[in-house]
């Protein structure tokens, strides 16, 4: 399971090695979006940067969330290294689309 340090300047947040028990999003893909996606609300209507650097694809390959991909598997209990980057590219498009398709973003870049 991958770690998470939050470091919020501005609000005095601190949380470094948050356990999986306090995350809302254990995928980190999503997870990154959607922290993304909510601190670009918490600054709408002030200078902001985000920096997000997605992890996906990479290796070790693996299978996203259902919700995330299209590609079907040729044996869904085996897929393919070449099967599995392909759903992690999908899910990264996914992902990046909830960010860009969000209202927050919208209201925040006008």
């Amino acid at each position: 399971m991958w770690k998470k340090d939050i470091e919020d300047k501005d609000a005095g947040i601190r949380r470094y090695q948050r356990p999986p028990s306090e995350r809302t999003h254990l995928y980190a893909m999503r997870d990154q979006v959607f922290a993304a996606r909510d601190w670009i609300k918490q600054n709408a209507g002030r200078p902001w940067c985000v920096a997000l650097t997605v992890t996906l694809p990479h290796d070790p390959f693996h299978v996203p969330p259902r919700e995330s991909y299209s590609i079907r598997f040729r044996n869904p209990d085996k897929p393919t290294r070449q099967e599995m980057f392909a759903a992690m590219v999908q899910s990264m498009d996914f992902y990046l689309g909830r960010l860009l398709d969000s209202p927050e973003w919208r209201s925040a870049t006008r």
